[in-house]
């Protein structure tokens, strides 16, 4: 997990994109979760966390501690089940 400089403890998950707009890599992704299932739950479930960039890049900035809580989360996932939480 990546930290961000000078932010106390905040991780940081990156994310790259395909020309079509689709996740072909993210950070902390989950076993057995698709990338893109990965960045639509971490969308869907933060606020104000992600960046866009440039060259079909982004980056999530998030507590390590809230990042670890949505990995439990994101179990639902992996058993096909819909990748929002309520």
């Amino acid at each position: 997990m990546e930290k961000v400089p000078g932010s106390g403890n905040k991780a940081i998950i990156h994310v790259q994109f395909r020309p079509d707009g689709t996740v072909i890599g993210i950070g902390e992704n989950p076993e057995g979760i698709f990338p893109q299932d990965w960045f639509n739950f971490l969308s869907r479930n933060t606020v104000n966390s992600y960046t866009a960039s440039t060259g079909g890049r982004g980056y999530f900035v998030l507590d390590p501690v809230f990042l670890e809580s949505l990995r439990e989360q994101a179990e639902v996932l992996r058993k096909g089940e819909p990748d929002e939480i309520q």
